[in-house]
Order: C-alpha cells, then structure tokens, then sequence
C-alpha cells in the first residue's frame, strides 16, 4: 500500500502482498464466493474458523437507505482500544474523538464495498478515541446479509504497533 500524506488512504481490489494477516482474510473471504461469481453470505462466515481474527473484525450493515452504518458485531481488541462498547452503534453517532468529517469518510468506504461489492483496504492513523498517533491497517469486505437481499461488511482492523 501506496504511504500517503493525508490521515486516511484507501485501495480498491488490493494485493495484500505486504499484510499477510489481511490477505489470509481475504483469502477466507474468497474462498466462500459463489463459483458464479458474486459475495459469501453472512452464515458462510464461520467466526470458529477466523478465531486469530476475531479481536480484530467488525460487521457492519447500511441503514437509513445506507446514508449511515450500525455496528453489529465488533471485536475485542477493538472495544478495548476504544475504552468501551459500540455493537450497535451507528457511525454518524460516534463522536468521542471523531468528528463528523471523519465519520463521513468511513461512512463513504463503507458505502463504496456494499454498493460495488468491491474490496476495499484502508490504513493511516486512528481517527477516533484520542488515539491519532496510532497507525493501523484494515480491510473491507462485502457479504450478502442473512436475508439474502442487501449487502453488508465484513471488516478487519489491525494496530500496527
């Protein structure tokens, strides 16, 4: 992944050759795609099998016509970074330390993976918490919700430390 200046940089359809933790994600991911193509459903995504990603991963579905995102499931490493829970959050919402531009952004990629259904890998400094001298990797993926209809994301996000 290409360094950038700004706080945040986002790749579409990334290699991952430098981040072997987040290709082996990806790699679960793929290999849980249709053969016709298309994105894993939510129940293909077994947490016993992802078990030394799961402090780190986050489901995320759009709502409000997906003008904003509510956090599902999140992982524990990411709630004790954060200081507390936020399963069931939405992003517009989360303000100790991330302002509404910094939601918009991340609302922004979320958007692009469900609506495109492409991979998204993002990284920079944490924008949220007080916690913006902490750099950190992630990865965006697309998965078809449990009614089989709208898309939701599967994500990954790593400190780098």
């Amino acid at each position: 992944m290409t360094k950038a200046r700004s706080r945040l940089h986002a790749e579409l359809n990334p290699a991952l050759d430098d981040a072997p933790r987040l290709r082996a994600l990806r790699d679960y991911w793929l290999a849980r795609c249709p053969a016709a193509g298309g994105i894993p459903r939510r129940q293909d995504i077994d947490p016993t099998e992802l078990k030394e990603h799961l402090g780190s991963l986050f489901i995320v579905e759009p709502i409000e016509g997906g003008s904003d995102f509510r956090y599902r499931l999140i992982g524990a490493e990411l709630t004790a970074m954060h200081g507390h829970e936020f399963t069931g959050s939405k992003v517009s919402e989360l303000f100790w330390g991330f302002s509404s531009e910094d939601a918009a952004t991340v609302i922004n990629a979320y958007q692009i993976v469900v609506r495109k259904h492409v991979i998204l890998r993002a990284g920079g400094n944490v924008l949220w918490a007080g916690k913006d001298y902490l750099p950190f990797d992630s990865l965006h993926l697309p998965i078809l919700a449990p009614d089989g209809q709208s898309t939701w994301l599967l994500g990954e996000l790593v400190f780098l430390r």
